[in-house]
């Protein structure tokens, strides 16, 4: 039973570190992403982005302009749906772990309890041996005492029988 508690002890261990692997790599995936956003606005910021206008009136012609305008609607959904994608990844990674750390908690608490009860059995057990130890010394000591009683009797009967005969 220890055995197979030390085992489960042992995996949920490693699916926690595997799901805090999984988190770093997502934070790290996230905060790269940030980062991609964040130099696209400095660009943007720098270059100035053109507005839908700017877009409409540069553009060499009109099927060029509706092309920019639903390639920038199309990165920015991407974006979002990215961004939120990972953000619920993250969040689902991190209640598994506290889900793992719980039951791991639980599992090291039984067994815990488990140990701590197989000591107390052991205990017992050589409690009850040095009660059983003593039991046959005195029951040793008894049986002789009694034999000498036994003998002591005996010993007045024959006395008694040859001081009335």
């Amino acid at each position: 039973m220890i055995r197979s508690l030390d085992k489960e002890e042992r995996y949920i261990n490693g699916l926690i570190q595997t799901t805090e692997k999984q988190i770093r790599e997502m934070e790290t995936l996230l905060t790269k992403l940030k980062n991609q956003l964040t130099q696209r606005l400095q660009y943007l910021y720098v270059h100035g982005r053109p507005t839908i206008l700017e877009t409409v009136l540069l553009a060499d012609d009109w099927n060029n302009a509706i092309y920019r305008i639903k390639y920038l609607d199309v990165l920015a959904e991407y974006e979002k749906i990215l961004r939120q994608g990972m953000k619920q990844t993250l969040a689902e990674l991190a209640d598994e772990k506290i889900k793992l750390v719980i039951e791991r908690n639980r599992k090291t608490n039984l067994l815990n309890e488990k140990r701590k009860e197989g000591s107390n059995l052991e205990r017992d057990k050589k409690e009850r041996k040095n009660i059983l130890a003593n039991i046959k010394r005195d029951k040793g000591k008894l049986e002789k005492y009694r034999s000498v009683k036994s003998q002591a009797i005996s010993e007045m009967e024959a006395l008694i029988k040859t001081l009335y005969s």
